[in-house]
């Protein structure tokens, strides 16, 4: 397997773990639960701004997904939507952001609305991620050349934990913990 598609399945575990770990601290604070942390929720939105939207996203388009177009016209349609899946997932973004900021001060109707929009939110990444693994990656697994392979490889070289990467070249440490912190969070449930 060349080395970029671990890189982008690894991110995608990444993200989905992200999602779920925003699902579960947006129900605890719906629920009014002790454990609830709008410290930890605004961490996520941070991050998935700060690397998926801003870096894998792009890397994406630019490298797998117009090498594919190049290679064949089978996935235009689906490459479209994807397309225009990571534009309108920025926008989903803010409107998470906003919504987020509305819950500190608010009160129960502003945690449900967020808490619909981090559901729509999760169950639209989900799904495009889905698709991205279903039919993009196998896709370029059986189409790319040797070409196509170096390029994809030198645009997610280093790429290895998103969130470590991130923290270096932020100098954010709340990156770095964020993870770990999901990881203790969803074996204490």
């Amino acid at each position: 397997m060349k080395p970029a598609l671990p890189i982008i399945e690894a991110e995608h575990r990444t993200l989905g773990k992200l999602l779920r770990g925003l699902k579960t601290a947006t129900d605890d604070l719906v629920a009014g639960r002790q454990s609830s942390d709008v410290g930890l929720l605004g961490a996520i939105v941070r991050y998935i701004g700060a690397y998926p939207e801003r870096y894998h996203h792009p890397k994406e388009t630019r490298h797998l997904f117009n090498r594919l177009r190049m290679r064949t016209t089978e996935f235009d349609v689906v490459l479209d939507r994807l397309e225009r899946d990571h534009l309108i997932g920025e926008a989903m973004l803010s409107g998470l952001s906003s919504a987020l900021r509305a819950t500190e001060n608010g009160g129960d109707n502003e945690r449900k609305a967020f808490a619909r929009n981090v559901n729509h939110f999760a169950e639209f990444y989900w799904e495009h991620m889905r698709i991205e693994e279903e039919l993009i990656l196998p896709a370029a697994r059986r189409l790319f050349t040797e070409d196509d392979w170096d390029d994809l490889d030198c645009a997610f070289a280093g790429h290895v934990d998103p969130l470590a990467d991130m923290a270096e070249r932020t100098g954010n440490a709340d990156f770095a913990a964020l993870l770990a912190r999901l990881d203790t969070d969803a074996v204490a449930r």
